[in-house]
């Protein structure tokens, strides 16, 4: 009776079926049989969402993420963020070879999009004094000041943009040129006074 009653006032308060999941430890279905158990709607037209993150749902619903994977990350029912995206997707019954085609296609758009938030965190330029390139977005690159704290390379790789800031946070931003400089003198120095100037500074 208790986790009935609880599961009641978290709904009325707004809360999600995920949310009442995690606070009070029981099971989807469970929540599920008590709202209906008592008249209460699994998916509440009075759901405000606000406009950021209405905003980022459209723009990760854009850049190809399925209304599953959206509901995970923002923990709203498919059916409330259905009801915030315009400019739905024409699904069509796709091949083998064309859906995957289309997840490449998809990764490599964010991985293109991601490059240039990272490139912009960093300042959008080659950190070499003398250079300051900036011009083409895939001749700039990152390399790591220390090897051992090294997680994981920063180009090829899909991780959330938060991640891949701390590992970026741990490089300099620089040209194809420089860093080619930078890993000649480390091949015939073991160390770089590139990378020491830009440290230093």
């Amino acid at each position: 009776m208790i986790m009935e009653e609880n599961i009641i006032k978290l709904r009325n308060d707004g809360c999600t079926y995920n949310e009442i999941v995690k606070k009070l430890g029981c099971s989807k279905s469970t929540v599920s049989y008590h709202c209906r158990k008592n008249g209460i709607s699994r998916f509440d037209n009075s759901i405000e969402i606000p406009c950021s993150v209405i905003n980022n749902i459209q723009n990760d619903y854009d850049n190809g993420f399925s209304l599953r994977k959206l509901s995970n990350i923002y923990n709203y029912s498919r059916t409330v963020i259905t009801k915030q995206i315009k400019n739905k997707r024409i699904t069509t019954r796709q091949s083998k070879d064309e859906r995957k085609k289309s997840v490449v296609k998809n990764v490599i758009y964010w991985r293109q999009k991601a490059k240039i938030n990272l490139v912009e965190y960093k300042g959008g330029k080659c950190e070499v004094e003398s250079c300051g390139y900036n011009k083409c977005i895939k001749s700039l690159q990152f390399h790591h000041i220390n090897d051992k704290e090294k997680d994981f390379t920063i180009s090829g790789k899909t991780k959330a943009l938060e991640i891949m800031k701390k590992e970026v946070d741990k490089c300099i931003l620089v040209c194809s040129n420089c860093h080619g400089e930078i890993h000649e003198e480390l091949y015939k120095n073991g160390n770089s006074s590139i990378v020491n100037k830009i440290i230093n500074k």
